[in-house]
């Protein structure tokens, strides 16, 4: 059963005059979230679920504020420890060998500390916990932290507000694999955070801390965190048109409100290169620190979501902006929309459009003809039809029609898909075998901060086949279309295919986010997933951010998109020409 530290919460008034009193002297808060998340994840006492963490998190830290020098945080922080209890001493704890993966594991803190909080904290890393199920992390193949998020809570809430703080950053801390790819050092992140979650008076504020706390981590599958109250966190207006991204430019694809956009002269196939007197790049980083992604190209997909509409949407309703139209550069006035009902159901078949080409099943096609002899999967839709009850038949079909084809085949990863039906049908179907194509890591529940190597080089194939297997390989070009729109396991399907045959990678950068998913939850009931798992080439390459290995750079072009070209499918008919 687990403990609970007996909770005196002080008024409201007067936990605002405390938090305020001790906005010159963050320190100990700072080092408080560090202490308390350290033992979360290292106490036997703790980490076996003993204890209920978030009510000690809570019972500590108005002792925490009043502390009014470091003898006094200090002794707050022994005491706290000899609450949890007696360790036994661990015979199994060792130094982290050199089969651990230890970029993430930053203990040296510990060391700085003063005594005998240092030899106490030092103790329990020594003795750390060694059970079978860790209560705040996931095992191996896990990937729910199951968390409480206290549905109901009233704000200002400066202690649950520091608690959610707390848990994210800790969990970034000891669990996340790629904190150590994070563009930001992870200790200046908590820093910098402490003032908005402590002095959030409302709960639109708590909910931008928030969205900024995330996305401060450089990962895809963090990215579109949900909130309650968007239109104050994000704004209220909107552009009258729909848009994507082009690189460094934005291009208008589609008038949402014919009236305004006629009004301000912005039409179909417009690029716009400047908002308000910056460049496209420079006016999206507000928006870019709001939203999590791996890489640029990722968020900027993203940006174009209906829903979302970066870098125009915010609280302003007139922008400036440069567009390039037929050659000229035209500097003109935005006027953006409030978001209402008539404005919602206006832009609904746009959101449904993004959605289908971002989410869903963007092609109408399984397999079809593209040239002479060569031939095009859509590897969703042929992950779909996999998932059906009469797959084989059709399956086979389709494994039929591509060695029909034998002078190229093209597979459009520009989407998700599903690893199964690679083994099952079409690694057989190119008569070649699965190779050794990653390094797959997961957090280790014994040493948090560590991660284990789980061996895929003695784990490939480990689904059935069920094509039929060529006795010959496939003699034609084999060419993989990516971008950023490739995530995941559209990204482990590649590497896959890289590593068991000779294939051509054309485009540019994906989503950079392979390993998987684990959920977590804050306070006010909220929920977000991070990538849980490490990935990376067997031959040490980041797969997280950087995305897969790319042979042919491509990129769509404004005029080539205004055109409705698929310049990467262009790209890849004159390779296999050649």
């Amino acid at each position: 059963m687990r403990k609970m530290i007996a909770l005196l919460l002080p008024t409201v008034f007067a936990t605002q005059f405390l938090f305020a009193r001790q906005q010159k002297t963050p320190d100990y808060l700072f080092q408080y979230i560090k202490v308390w998340g350290f033992l979360k994840y290292y106490h036997p006492n703790v980490a076996r679920g003993d204890f209920d963490v978030d009510s000690l998190f809570l019972h500590y830290l108005q002792p925490v504020m009043q502390a009014k020098h470091q003898k006094a945080f200090d002794q707050e922080m022994t005491g706290m420890i000899q609450t949890l209890g007696p360790i036994p001493p661990c015979s199994t704890c060792k130094p982290p060998s050199d089969d651990l993966f230890s970029k993430n594991l930053d203990n040296d803190w510990l060391k700085q500390l003063n005594e005998p909080l240092r030899s106490a904290l030092l103790n329990v890393e020594q003795n750390r916990f060694q059970g079978k199920k860790h209560r705040y992390m996931y095992n191996a193949f896990e990937g729910n932290l199951n968390e409480p998020f206290y549905e109901h809570l009233a704000y200002p809430n400066p202690h649950y507000q520091l608690l959610a703080l707390a848990r994210f950053w800790n969990m970034i801390q000891y669990v996340f694999p790629a904190k150590y790819l994070n563009d930001q050092p992870w200790d200046e992140v908590l820093r910098q955070h402490i003032p908005a979650f402590r002095d959030a008076l409302t709960q639109e504020a708590y909910e931008t801390a928030l969205v900024k706390l995330v996305g401060t981590v450089d990962d895809s599958h963090a990215s579109g965190f949900p909130i309650k109250k968007e239109k104050a966190v994000y704004g209220e207006f909107f552009p009258g048109f729909a848009f994507r991204f082009v690189r460094d430019s934005i291009l208008v694809t589609g008038m949402i409100d014919d009236s305004l956009c006629t009004t301000d002269d912005i039409r179909k196939g417009d690029v716009i290169t400047g908002l308000n007197g910056k460049t496209i790049a420079a006016a999206s980083k507000p928006a870019a620190a709001m939203l999590a992604g791996s890489n640029l190209p990722r968020k900027y997909l993203l940006f174009s979501n209906p829903s979302y509409a970066f870098p125009f949407r915010g609280h302003d309703s007139v922008l400036r902006v440069t567009v390039l139209r037929n050659g000229k550069i035209i500097d003109k006035q935005l006027h953006l929309l409030r978001v209402n009902e008539v404005l919602s159901k206006k832009t609904n078949p746009f959101l449904q459009a993004y959605r289908k080409e971002v989410f869903g099943m963007r092609s109408d096609y399984v397999f079809k003809t593209v040239g002479k002899d060569v031939g095009m999967v859509a590897a969703l839709s042929l992950s779909a039809l996999n998932q059906q009850d009469t797959a084989k038949k059709k399956m086979d079909s389709v494994m039929h029609l591509i060695r029909q084809h034998p002078r190229g085949l093209i597979i459009d990863l520009r989407e998700y898909c599903f690893q199964n039906m690679i083994y099952s049908w079409l690694l057989p179907t190119l008569g070649v075998k699965p190779a050794w194509f990653a390094d797959y890591f997961y957090p280790n529940i014994h040493y948090p901060g560590t991660l284990i190597n789980s061996d895929m080089k003695s784990k490939v194939g480990f689904y059935p086949e069920t094509g039929k297997r060529n006795p010959e390989v496939y003699p034609g070009r084999i060419i993989l279309l990516v971008n950023e729109n490739t995530l995941s396991q559209s990204e482990w399907v590649t590497m896959i295919l890289q590593a068991a045959t000779k294939v051509t990678v054309v485009g540019s950068q994906t989503a950079g986010a392979d390993g998987d998913i684990a959920q977590y939850q804050l306070p006010g009931n909220y929920r977000g997933i991070i990538t849980g798992r490490r990935v990376a080439y067997p031959d040490g390459t980041e797969a997280q951010r950087k995305g897969v290995k790319i042979d042919v750079v491509q990129y769509p072009t404004t005029e080539g998109v205004a055109a409705g070209r698929d310049e990467l499918l262009e790209r890849a008919l004159q390779l296999i020409s050649l």
